[in-house]
């Protein structure tokens, strides 16, 4: 019998972790907040071109937002607010429920107005775990239902608070972003949730209708590719190879398409932001 899923990646691979090792519980107390139609392109997860474990909950590339638009920064009370996500679907099409619970301090003009903004807007939310991976809340395809409530408490001892329960559902449980986060009060690099610490992207150029140079890959870094340095057939999409130093590679423009790549450390943290060149066919 023909096997009709012979194409199909085995993922299936070793989850260990080291005696000693932190896995820190919690989210770090803000969040970042932005109209869904404010994103004029999102980035993609990798679906079938998932090489490993890693790669399936990771977003590539990074959210293009209208101009002059920016995620909004929403501060949240310390070791309040959590992130959940349950299955949700029938056998064929389960999914995720993704629950994030955002813990606003006080119950003022300011946090009342936001709860009853947010109570009848679509938005998309970015929340940082306490390791400073930040965990997206809303998709493409779904979403995101937000149940605000307040609590003014009523002595010394309680908490006077506005709560904002975002759901929605998902194909994978909270992915990660590792993009940029363009707020007022500069970039944020989403693979640390710092502030104004990415670095200079790797150039490109094309020399000639069919190779592509890739220069300034960081000194203290790997450019990372995934595939093959070989000749290939550049699709919509596609990525090249890894390298920790200049490099080229020939490319066959069949179709035209996208390069996509980052910049590491050796360990595979991700220390700048996902950046894209079109490549288009020559003239014939």
């Amino acid at each position: 019998m023909t096997e009709i899923c012979s194409d199909e990646v085995d993922l299936l691979q070793d989850v260990r972790f080291c005696r000693g090792k932190k896995s820190l519980p919690g989210v770090r107390p803000h969040a970042y907040v932005i109209n869904k139609n404010d994103i004029l392109r999102w980035p993609t997860l990798p679906g079938g071109n998932a090489k490993n474990l890693k790669d399936v909950p990771v977003y590539i590339d990074n959210f293009v937002l209208k101009a002059d638009k920016k995620w909004a920064v929403i501060d949240l009370v310390p070791n309040q607010s959590e992130i959940k996500c349950d299955q949700v679907g029938n056998w064929g099409s389960e999914m995720f429920n993704n629950v994030a619970t955002l813990v606003v301090p006080g119950t003022e003009e300011e946090a009342t107005g936001l709860a009853s903004v947010l109570n009848n807007s679509n938005v998309v939310i970015l929340l940082p775990t306490r390791q400073g991976k930040i965990r997206v809340i809303g998709n493409e395809d779904f979403d995101v239902q937000i149940k605000p409530s307040s609590n003014t408490g009523k002595g010394s001892g309680d908490t006077n608070a506005t709560t904002l329960e975002a759901t929605v559902e998902d194909e994978v449980a909270a992915p990660f972003y590792l993009g940029v986060i363009e707020t007022a009060d500069g970039d944020v690099n989403g693979a640390t949730d710092h502030i104004g610490e990415l670095l200079a992207a790797p150039t490109y150029s094309v020399a000639g209708n069919s190779k592509v140079t890739i220069t300034n890959p960081n000194a203290s870094g790997t450019l990372y590719y995934t595939g093959t340095p070989q000749t290939k057939a550049l699709e919509s999409g596609d990525a090249l190879f890894k390298s920790t130093a200049n490099a080229s590679i020939d490319v066959s423009y069949t179709s035209g398409g996208i390069l996509s790549a980052y910049v590491a450390n050796s360990d595979g943290t991700v220390i700048s932001a996902v950046v894209t060149l079109t490549v288009t066919a020559p003239a014939a």
